[in-house]
């Protein structure tokens, strides 16, 4: 099994990156997702931002860098700061996001977001597991005083209930699957076809996403991100579907999301694991 199989899997099978219903914070347009460079490894970043801008009008996305830098991939000027919802996508571990520590992220986060946001919430597997989570670093970055915080204490996935439409997926942690056999062959046909060339190039996807990282190219990224999109959401017919929301209406059941902050539920401070 392959390094993508094992991420895709990690997202999908055993549930995508958060814990807790992941319910949007916000449907205005103060909120905005970043993705990091994991974003080449398989499509889930790309599905997981268009699911923020169906569910919480997270329209513009962002790119965190390895090093921390963070670029705008949306058209237009504005920066992180002036958003104050965020949606972290990327593949997690205890003690990691991507491919940085937790105290890493937490600042380089604050670097590109000075302002204490209102919500921060991670489509990152493991980031609300205990003592030292990953909600409760960021939290602490700001000094305590995010209102609200969410993601997963194991791995987590979109989860779709039999329907493929992402406005109506949650984010949920422990999701089963309808059918075990057809969701294990759409991944590993998804596997097969981002090892192929990207459309109109002699290059596989992960190699094109990642042409576009170094040096950054924000439309070839975003050009990316559509394309993307497109070509892992068509209902294809058996054996050799490759699409992305099938995965989504295969997930069924789970448990909601960890939620912590300030004031998370109008009830006062919820304490960060």
């Amino acid at each position: 099994m392959g390094p993508y199989i094992r991420s895709l899997l990690s997202k999908l099978v055993f549930g995508f990156s958060l814990g807790c219903a992941f319910l949007p914070e916000t449907s205005s347009a103060e909120s905005a997702a970043i993705v990091m460079s994991d974003v080449c490894e398989d499509p889930a970043a790309v599905f997981d931002h268009r699911w923020a801008s169906d569910t919480a009008g997270a329209t513009t996305v962002f790119y965190m860098a390895d090093n921390g830098t963070v670029y705008r991939i949306s058209e237009g000027n504005g920066a992180l700061g002036n958003f104050e919802d965020l949606y972290v996508f990327a593949h997690g571990a205890p003690g990691t996001i991507n491919n940085m520590g937790y105290e890493a992220f937490a600042q380089h986060l604050e670097n590109a977001h000075p302002a204490i946001p209102n919500s921060v919430s991670f489509g990152v597997c493991y980031s609300a597991i205990g003592p030292n989570s990953l909600l409760k670093r960021v939290n602490v970055q700001y000094g305590g005083l995010v209102n609200r915080l969410s993601g997963g204490v194991v791995a987590c996935a979109l989860t779709g209930n039999g329907d493929r439409r992402l406005a109506n997926a949650e984010y949920r942690i422990r999701v089963g699957h309808s059918d075990d056999e057809r969701y294990k062959r759409i991944v590993d046909n998804i596997h097969a076809k981002w090892a192929e060339n990207y459309p109109g190039t002699e290059t596989s996807y992960a190699d094109y996403c990642r042409a576009s990282l170094n040096p950054f190219d924000a439309g070839r990224l975003r050009d990316f991100m559509e394309t993307v999109f497109d070509e892992f959401s068509v209902a294809n017919p058996e054996p050799n579907s490759t699409d992305y929301l099938e995965l989504v209406a295969l997930n069924i059941d789970g448990e909601p999301l960890t939620v912590c902050g300030q004031d998370p539920a109008g009830r006062g401070r919820v304490d960060c694991p």
